[in-house]
Parts: structure tokens; C-alpha cells; sequence
């Protein structure tokens, strides 16, 4: 690879995944991370502790790219290797964990909001 395509391709990337961790840290600082669902109506919304963990996910795998891009290239071939496959997992790990967590309270909040609504439209009968 030529020095003009090694520097496009590690801007693309810088972009792609700086813009990606850029919208989960400020969903995370504001307290509400959005991630748009494909298949059917609305979407997750991650606050608190699965949001910072949602936002590790593209911070590991930009810096996972830019290992395999040869970033580092002064570490041996093999404890670059691991390095990539640690921070894949690191990646991967934070998006499961937060998803789960995350459903988990999106599950609670909706079943406090119907509880709430129950109960501010039904009046109270002696």
C-alpha cells in the first residue's frame, strides 16, 4: 500500500468511528443514547452506566482498526495480534453488556410509566 491510500484509509476511519464515539459520549453525557432499531418502531435508549459502556464499544474497535492498519508497527507481530483480539473483545463485550443492561432498564422505565398512568387515570374509590 502506497503512503496516499495508508493516510486516506486511516482518516476514513478516524472519521467513521470518531463521529460514532462522538455521538455515544455526548447521548451519555446529556443521559439519553439512542440507537435506531431497523426492524420495527422506536428504538433503545441507553442512560447512566450502560450509556459509558455503549460508548467504549467504537473507541475500542477505531483503536482494534488502526492496530490491523499497522499503527503500531513497532511492536512484534504477535503481541499486536493480541492486542487487536483484546480490544475486539473489550468492544464487543461493552456492546453485549450494555445492550442487555440496557433493555433491562428500558424494560423497568416503560413498566413504571404504565404503572404511573394506571394510576394517575384511575381515580382512587373508598
Amino acid at each position: 500500500m502506497n503512503q496516499g491510500t495508508q493516510f486516506r484509509n486511516r482518516l476514513v476511519i478516524w472519521a467513521l468511528f470518531g463521529s460514532l464515539t462522538a455521538y455515544c459520549v455526548y447521548g451519555a453525557v446529556v443521559g439519553d443514547l439512542y440507537i435506531p432499531n431497523r426492524r420495527s418502531e422506536g428504538g433503545m435508549h441507553l442512560s447512566g452506566l450502560p450509556a459509558w459502556v455503549f460508548s467504549v464499544c467504537p473507541f475500542s474497535m477505531l483503536f482494534s482498526l488502526l492496530v490491523r492498519e499497522g499503527m503500531f508497527d513497532s511492536l512484534k507481530p504477535r503481541m499486536r495480534t493480541t492486542l487487536e483480539f483484546a480490544l475486539l473483545f473489550i468492544g464487543i463485550g461493552s456492546l453485549y453488556w450494555a445492550s442487555t443492561a440496557g433493555s433491562e432498564c428500558n424494560k423497568r422505565s416503560v413498566a413504571s410509566k404504565q404503572i404511573s398512568q394506571v394510576a394517575v387515570t384511575q381515580p382512587i374509590r373508598n
